[in-house]
């Protein structure tokens, strides 16, 4: 009896993920075998998955670990997606979802909420309970446990400035919890970014009691950005930051606004996003990332930092080279 999904035409080949979706299978955990970072990623491209597992608490988030763990499978944790590329490569690893791991409570040490909530979702909750400082989550498009790994953030706030702890499971299902001092956030970083051992299950969060009307803030928050940026079209928000300087200012000066290589193109409503105009492959969006890079390092000789996570191998295509609109260096 399949709990969703078809099995898995190679087992022999790929015996260990079929081995872990077995036991998903006996544990009550849901897992599907027909899903793809297309359709899972808030830029809408990338291959097929071999198995996506979709724990509802933190308990069938252990068992997913620790299996995949002793099957030694390669894995990777996904909330919304907002800020992966990931190749158009079959992915023969183990996908874990938290899109069902949601809740949001309020106890006496704060807000505490789970990883897979939206932060639409929690601006709602505090705004409903008189709790300010946090209206900035309202307009990103995000979950809590993402925005906690990549410190996500705008209007001058962030997570950093309002995350009291965080509970986490490493690559052997253990459980801990680490003080929001101590998770060494830094701009749209942390302990938790690019260390897929640690996985985020609840974030617990600061209660501050306003006397202000928070949803109005929240609205004005997200009617400006809705004013200045494409969030109708498929990107992954804003896709570079710089240190010191305005990494979308720099995109634009350097005469970058609506330059496209295949389906990916770079906004002209805002150069800090690059969109997925007409069915994009992943190759397409990231040399137009390596463009955007190269151009503003050879005109203004400074650095942008690109907020994407690479998923994936073979990036690297010299074939495609020759598809970027300028001398590539």
């Amino acid at each position: 009896m399949r709990n969703g999904g078809i099995v898995l035409k190679n087992i022999v080949k790929h015996s260990k993920i079929y081995e872990v979706e077995v036991a998903l299978i006996r544990q009550g955990i849901e897992s599907r075998t027909d899903r793809s970072f297309c359709k899972m990623t808030t830029i809408g491209c990338g291959g097929d998955i071999a198995l996506v597992a979709y724990p509802s608490n933190i308990e069938q988030l252990q068992i997913v670990l620790s299996t995949v763990h002793k099957c030694d499978v390669p894995y990777l944790v996904l909330g919304r997606g907002s800020n992966v590329l990931a190749s158009e490569q079959f992915f023969w690893g183990v996908m874990i979802s938290t899109c069902k791991m949601v809740g949001i409570e309020s106890t006496s040490d704060g807000i505490l909420v789970e990883a897979g909530t939206s932060t639409v979702s929690v601006a709602r909750y505090l705004a409903q309970h008189n709790c300010g400082g946090a209206e900035f989550l309202y307009s990103l498009p995000a979950t809590i446990g993402g925005a906690a790994v990549m410190n996500a953030g705008c209007f001058g706030g962030d997570m950093a400035q309002i995350v009291l702890a965080v509970q986490y499971i490493d690559d052997k299902g253990i459980l801990h919890e680490v003080e929001g001092k101590d998770c060494n956030f830094v701009y749209r970083g942390s302990m938790f970014k690019n260390n897929a051992r640690l996985t985020i299950v609840q974030v617990l969060l600061k209660r501050q009691i306003v006397d202000y009307d928070i949803m109005h803030k929240c609205r004005a928050m997200y009617d400006t950005k809705r004013n200045t940026q494409p969030l109708a079209q498929k990107s992954f928000g804003c896709a570079f930051y710089g240190e010191g300087f305005a990494a979308s200012q720099l995109i634009d000066l350097s005469g970058l606004k609506g330059c496209q290589i295949g389906g990916a193109k770079i906004s002209e409503k805002h150069a800090g996003f690059v969109i997925n105009v007409d069915k994009a492959k992943s190759q397409d969006i990231y040399l137009l990332l390596t463009h955007i890079k190269n151009a503003v390092r050879q005109k203004f000789r400074c650095d942008l930092h690109t907020e994407v996570c690479l998923v994936g191998t073979r990036w690297e295509n010299n074939n495609d080279i020759g598809r970027l609109p300028y001398t590539y260096t």
